[in-house]
């Protein structure tokens, strides 16, 4: 395989991804959320999960934390909603 054939099978997901992501992207546009706010959000999920990768032990829990981490925040205020305040 050389690098079209790579670049290109790596393209073919990417109305697939795009079709997953619709919902999420409505109900953004629908919230005003600005792209802004978005990519902020992802920068400081994705630093926590470093961190905790570099600064925990290997093991079941820095797994549940960077499991947590990269369900982002979005889920996380739908986990708290289903457990009540």
């Amino acid at each position: 395989m050389n690098a079209t054939q790579a670049a290109s099978g790596l393209y073919s997901f990417k109305a697939w991804y795009a079709g997953l992501l619709a919902p999420v992207r409505r109900r953004l546009v629908a919230a005003r959320v600005s792209p802004a706010v978005i990519t902020t959000t992802g920068i400081a999920f994705g630093a926590a999960a470093g961190a905790a990768i570099a600064l925990l032990r290997p093991g079941i829990i820095a797994g549940l934390v960077v499991g947590r981490l990269a369900r982002g925040p979005a889920r996380l205020r739908e986990s708290r909603r289903r457990r009540g305040p």
